[in-house]
């Protein structure tokens, strides 16, 4: 799987894009509107899954291949909200959206499939 490396205030991150079953369970909202809730969580899900999949796997048939423990955690809505600063949330958002195929327009990743909102602070 293709991978990226970013890095935002000095940590780095790397991203893996979605695969199609993520897309459409956390890109692609049955709903007409989300509710705000419903955005947050389905932007921590695109960034854990983004995340997690940038992980190696080991194995050489589909049955065999899982996730390489790399000693460090996987990534989870409780890890973002405890680890993940603010400025990065929205960028990984981006850049893995992005790497996923989505295209970029004025800063928001846009497509066939609307990105999940990420609730604006004022």
């Amino acid at each position: 799987m293709k991978t990226k490396e970013i890095e935002i205030d000095g940590e780095k991150y790397l991203i893996a894009p979605l695969n199609v079953g993520q897309v459409r369970k956390h890109v692609i909202s049955d709903a007409k509107e989300a509710n705000a809730e419903e955005s947050w969580i389905r932007g921590y899900d695109v960034i854990c899954c983004g995340l997690n999949n940038a992980r190696p796997i080991k194995g050489n048939g589909a049955q065999d291949r899982h996730r390489v423990e790399d000693h460090a955690p996987l990534w989870t809505h409780e890890r973002i909200d405890n680890e993940l600063p603010w400025a990065a949330y929205h960028r990984l958002q981006t850049e893995i959206l992005e790497l996923s195929g989505f295209s970029k327009v004025e800063g928001r990743p846009t497509g066939e499939a609307p990105a999940p909102a990420s609730p604006v602070i004022q």
